[in-house]
């Protein structure tokens, strides 16, 4: 269920997964053109979150705190003390590579081509990663933000997604392709994929 910018709710039989929260109605002092469509009740059952990297509208400290409890969050390498003290269950660092079990889920981190920091003033590297959920036979791609790279070809290769949750934003001027996607480049990455079906996330 797309939520909002890249925020998705994946549900299994005993899972609620929600990648990228970010539930707030403004950003930056500018109003979101849309309200995160997530309901109270769907966000109390939410128990697994991924975070893809530290920026601010992806690692949203108001938005998590609306989710805090039994959750477990999964963040990328030196992003779990930006969580820590929010008040979830359990905080894991994922790097690419490795995997966590959760109810009937399990989710492998991927490699990203993204700068993780979390803003201009933050001195620390931070990681940033896209993960795979497996549940039921059916893999979710979801990519967090991504620049286009050679890495979509393998992860379809070794992985198999059968949907992937691509990033289309901040890619005018040319630089900003640096980090993230166009449109061109998202249709690209689903061809590398070898996925089924293709969801254009923010």
């Amino acid at each position: 269920t797309f939520v909002g910018h890249a925020t998705v709710m994946l549900t299994t039989p005993l899972a609620r997964v929600l990648t990228d929260p970010y539930l707030g109605d403004f950003f930056l002092g500018l109003r979101r053109a849309e309200a995160a469509c997530l309901h109270p009740t769907d966000a109390a059952d939410v128990n697994l979150i991924l975070i893809s990297h530290a920026h601010r509208d992806r690692l949203d400290p108001a938005s998590l705190r609306r989710l805090r409890g039994r959750a477990a969050v999964l963040v990328p390498p030196r992003c779990a003390p930006l969580v820590g003290g929010l008040g979830f269950g359990r905080v894991v660092e994922l790097a690419p590579g490795q995997s966590f079990e959760f109810a009937d889920v399990e989710v492998t981190a991927v490699a990203a081509r993204h700068e993780g920091a979390r803003g201009l003033l933050d001195p620390a590297w931070r990681g940033a990663c896209g993960y795979i959920v497996r549940s039921a036979g059916a893999n979710v791609y979801f990519a967090g933000g991504t620049a286009y790279f050679s890495g979509f070809e393998e992860i379809g290769r070794r992985l198999h997604p059968d949907v992937a949750l691509l990033p289309v934003a901040g890619y005018e001027p040319p630089a900003l392709r640096e980090g993230n996607m166009s449109p061109l480049d998202a249709v690209q990455a689903f061809s590398d994929l070898g996925a089924k079906l293709l969801v254009p996330v923010g």
